[in-house]
This record gives C-alpha cells, sequence and structure tokens, in this order.
C-alpha cells in the first residue's frame, strides 16, 4: 500500500485496519453543509436518497461543489496526493426499518488495486451517529482479503457465502459531531437501519489518489468469463446518468476467480471457525445468506454508504 496519510500513525493504524475516525468539521462548517443540501430544496424522500443518483446534472454539480468546497482543504490536511473524484449529500430517514437496513458489503473498485492503488470513501455525518439513526459498521481489517475486480454493477461476491466466517467481528463505529469515518472501498462496510425521525444527513466523498487512472469494471455482454475494463474521469462521475458505463472502454481480460475464499478468510482471520461457532448462531447469519447484489436502487446505497 502506497502512504497516503501524513500522520505516520494515521498510516499504521489505517492500514492495520481498513478505517480510521477523523475529526473533519467545525461546527460551523457543519451547519453551513447543512444549510446548502436544504437549499436545493430536495423533495422529501422516504427511506434512502443520495443527490449523486439523481438525473439532473445541475444539482449534482451544485452538490460536488457544496462539498469540494469544505472537504478539499481538508484532504489536502490529511492526505498525500490524494483527490476527490464524486461527492454527494446522502439521507437515511426512518422508512421501512427493514429494507433501509444495508447488509454487509464491498465497494465497487474505482482503481487498479491489485497494482497497489487505494481509494477511499470518505463519510461524514452532519448529525452525531448511533446504532439508532443509521451509523457505520466495519469487518476490521477485511480490506485484507485477497482483491478482485469489484464489478460497477449487480455481481456475486465470493466472500458472502461464507459471511458468517466474518459476522463475529463487525464493529459498529458511533460517530461525534463533525467526526468522519474514511475507509478502503475494498473493507466489508454495512449501517443500521434508522429508526428515530432524524434524517440522518450525511456529505460524502470518493477520493482516490492523483496518480492512480481511474477504473471501472463491468461483465463482458457476450462472453461470462470476461470483465471490460474502462477508464473514466471525473467529468463521468458529475454528468453520466448513474448505472451508464463510461465511453472509453480500455479492453477486456480473463475475470480473476477467488477458487477459495473460505481460506482466504481464514488467512486474515485465522481464529474464525473457533470464533464464529462461540458467537454466532446459523440463524444470526442466515441474512447475511445473499450472495447476488440486485437493483440499480441497492447497487446506490452500497455505493454511496449506506
Amino acid at each position: 500500500m502506497h502512504k497516503i496519510f501524513k500522520n505516520a500513525a494515521h498510516q499504521v493504524f489505517f492500514e492495520e485496519n481498513g478505517y480510521i475516525k477523523l475529526p473533519w468539521l467545525t461546527i460551523e462548517e457543519v451547519q453551513i453543509l447543512r444549510e446548502r443540501y436544504y437549499h436545493l430544496n430536495m423533495a422529501k424522500v422516504d427511506g434512502f436518497f443520495a443527490t449523486y443518483g439523481i438525473k439532473d446534472v445541475n444539482t449534482r454539480r451544485v452538490a460536488w461543489e457544496a462539498i469540494s468546497e469544505i472537504f478539499i482543504p481538508k484532504i489536502e490536511h490529511y492526505f498525500v496526493d490524494m483527490e476527490g473524484i464524486m461527492a454527494s449529500f446522502i439521507t437515511k430517514t426512518k422508512g421501512d426499518v427493514t429494507k433501509e437496513y444495508i447488509s454487509s458489503h464491498q465497494d465497487w473498485s474505482f482503481v487498479d488495486e491489485v497494482q497497489g492503488f487505494t481509494s477511499l470513501n470518505l463519510w461524514c455525518p452532519l448529525e452525531a451517529t448511533s446504532f439508532e439513526n443509521g451509523n457505520l459498521g466495519f469487518v476490521p481489517q477485511s480490506h485484507k482479503l485477497r482483491r478482485y475486480p469489484r464489478q460497477a454493477e449487480d455481481c456475486v461476491n465470493p466472500y458472502l457465502a461464507h459471511y458468517h466466517l466474518l459476522k463475529p467481528y463487525e464493529r459498529y463505529m458511533p460517530t461525534q459531531l463533525g467526526e468522519a469515518l474514511v475507509f478502503n472501498n475494498a473493507i466489508f462496510h454495512f449501517s443500521s437501519a434508522n429508526t428515530t425521525d432524524s434524517d440522518r444527513l450525511v456529505a460524502g466523498m470518493m477520493i482516490t489518489e492523483k496518480d492512480a487512472p481511474l477504473t471501472l469494471y463491468y461483465q463482458n455482454k457476450l462472453n461470462p468469463l470476461l470483465l471490460d475494463r474502462y477508464r473514466p474521469d471525473v467529468k463521468y462521475f458529475l454528468e453520466v446518468p448513474f448505472g451508464e458505463r463510461p465511453t472509453l472502454f480500455e479492453g477486456s481480460f480473463v475475470k480473476p476467480i477467488i477458487e477459495a475464499p473460505e481460506k482466504e478468510i481464514m488467512a486474515v482471520y485465522p481464529d474464525a471457525v473457533n470464533f464464529q461457532s462461540r458467537m454466532v448462531t446459523k440463524e444470526q447469519t442466515n441474512n447475511q445468506s445473499n450472495v447476488v447484489e440486485k437493483g440499480l436502487l441497492k447497487k446506490l446505497f452500497q455505493l454511496l454508504g449506506l
């Protein structure tokens, strides 16, 4: 992994755990971002909503500019040669508390991780978060699992069929006002349902290394054994409707296969079997058995956190 944090202690903690909590916004900056979101006059949406997922390019651009103006100086303060590629306001109201729980998943690949590049999800709630209003949780160290190109579309995650081994390691991360959670896109993460009357408003941004070519992967439409590699630019994330492929197609390659995902999990968590047998029953892990991510809205949930 390349050096991405200026602070050596931050780098060590992040490399080990795959996430870090940082003081990010002042109270005044929180208020500014809240005002800018509500100034957009978005229709109230019951459940999950993200400005990145709407069709109106101007609204998406205004959201990007509002968040970037405050986030970019913070990125320059904490990170080494990192830049934002997309930003969104995210709300998660009470809705259907069963459907609005976001199950554990990994984000798409935004860069070629096999080459050592890193992309991060920067998630900054504009209110304090807890289990009651939809905070984030992680499986620490799960970013160390063997990497594969995670597609920007519905796909099978090979590790989810064995998630019962990972579930005992789940940890929820409450945040105080102004704190942000920064996490590797490869880490397994999830969020609780919002059972309060709050909007659970979040300002979020995806950031990557400046010298890392942006990369998105999709299933080849003719050959199930191939993946297609595309090279988007930042303009793509601002102007192209969510779910559409970029125009710059680089080529196809044989899809890498994680042949023994259970063994890959055991390599990172040697005590997983014993830990799982002590703490997790089959009934508790049934809700993690769905290995196929389906639906454009669910894909948006998972990309933007949730």
